[in-house]
C-alpha cells in the first residue's frame, strides 16, 4: 500500500456517531447561574431547557472555574431535524435544572478563558455557529 492512500475498512460506510458533527448533537459551554451552595453542584446528564420548557440540551460535567468564578459546565446541544442546533449562544431564556433547583444558563460561544488563564473580554467577538 502506498503511503497515504485510503484502504477500504469494515464499517467506512457507517454513519456517524451520534457527537460528531454530523450527529445529533454539538459540544458545548454552559455559565450557569448556581447559588453559592450549588456552585461546584451541577450534575451531568442535567437537561438545559430553552423559554418554551423544550429540552435543547444536557450537561455532561461541570466545576466552579478558578478565574471566572462562576459554575461552568460542558454537555451538548442538540440538533433539530433539519440539522440546525436547537439553542445558539446569545438565546436567552435557557435554564438547567439540577438537585431541585432551576437556574439560568447562557450558552457560551467560545471558553470564557483565553489559553493561559487570562478572563475574556467582554466585547469578543462571539463565534458563529458551525454546521
Amino acid at each position: 500500500a502506498r503511503k497515504h492512500e485510503v484502504l477500504p475498512f469494515l464499517g467506512k460506510d457507517a454513519p456517524a456517531p451520534l457527537g460528531s458533527e454530523q450527529g445529533g448533537r454539538l459540544a458545548a459551554i454552559f455559565d450557569v447561574a448556581t447559588d453559592e451552595a450549588h456552585a461546584w453542584s451541577v450534575l451531568g446528564d442535567s437537561p438545559i431547557r430553552d423559554a418554551t420548557g423544550r429540552v435543547v440540551g444536557f450537561t455532561t460535567t461541570s466545576a466552579r472555574g478558578a478565574i471566572t468564578g462562576r459554575t461552568i459546565a460542558l454537555g451538548y446541544v442538540k440538533r433539530g431535524e433539519s440539522g440546525a442546533p436547537l439553542a445558539l449562544a446569545g438565546d436567552g431564556g435557557l435554564t438547567l435544572e439540577s438537585l431541585g433547583q432551576i437556574w439560568p444558563v447562557e450558552l457560551l460561544s467560545r471558553p470564557p478563558v483565553e489559553v493561559g488563564g487570562k478572563p475574556r473580554p467582554a466585547e469578543a467577538e462571539p463565534i458563529a455557529a458551525s454546521g
